[in-house]
C-alpha cells in the first residue's frame, strides 16, 4: 500500500518545498513564518478510519542526533526541522551576528580582502553567507571606486596648481 500524500509547503529562505509540519527548513535552516503544530508533531489521524500516515525515518535511511534540541534527524539535512539549528551546531540566522559588520569595514578599508572574502563566502550553501559575501565584494568595489576618485582629485589640485590650469 502507497504511503499517503504529504502535505509541503514552500520555504521562505530557500524555497524547497518542506513539510508544513515543521518549525524550521532542514535545508536552510529558516525558521518558518507559520510554525507546524508543537515542533513537528504529526496531526490528528484523518477521519473515517483511514491509517494515519507512518512518520519517522525512512527505512534504511541514516539519521543523527540534532545538537540543538535532540532530535532524531535524517543525516543529509543541513538544519534541524524543528529548532532551526545547523549541522554544526550554530543557530541559522544568528552564525554571522556582529561579524558581519566587522567583514564590511574590513572590505571597504582593505577592498582586496573583501573581494577574497566576499568570494568565499559566495560559494558557501547558507543564505546568509552568500549575502554577507555579495555585501562585501560591493563594499570592495565601492572602495576602488572612492580611491580612484579621491586620487583623481588630488592628482589634478596638484599638478594643476603646478601647471597654472
Amino acid at each position: 500500500m502507497a504511503a499517503p500524500p504529504q502535505e509541503l509547503k514552500i520555504c521562505t529562505g530557500c524555497g524547497r518545498q518542506i513539510s508544513v509540519h515543521v518549525n524550521a527548513c532542514p535545508y536552510c535552516g529558516k525558521m518558518q513564518a507559520a510554525p507546524g503544530p508543537s515542533y513537528g508533531a504529526p496531526p490528528p489521524p484523518p477521519a473515517y478510519g483511514a491509517p494515519p500516515p507512518a512518520y519517522g525515518p525512512a527505512p534504511g535511511q541514516e539519521m543523527r542526533v540534532c545538537v540543538g534540541c535532540g532530535r532524531q534527524i535524517p543525516a543529509h539535512y543541513n538544519a534541524c526541522p524543528y529548532c532551526g539549528r545547523s549541522a554544526t551546531g550554530a543557530p541559522q540566522g544568528e552564525s554571522m551576528g556582529a561579524l558581519k559588520y566587522v567583514l564590511y569595514i574590513l572590505s571597504f578599508l582593505f577592498w582586496p580582502l573583501g573581494i577574497i572574502i566576499g568570494i568565499v563566502f559566495m560559494i558557501s550553501n547558507e543564505p546568509e553567507k552568500k549575502q554577507v559575501g555579495k555585501m562585501c565584494i560591493i563594499l570592495a568595489i565601492l572602495s576602488v571606486v572612492l580611491y580612484v576618485v579621491c586620487y583623481f582629485f588630488i592628482f589634478a589640485a596638484i599638478f594643476g596648481g603646478m601647471m597654472g590650469i
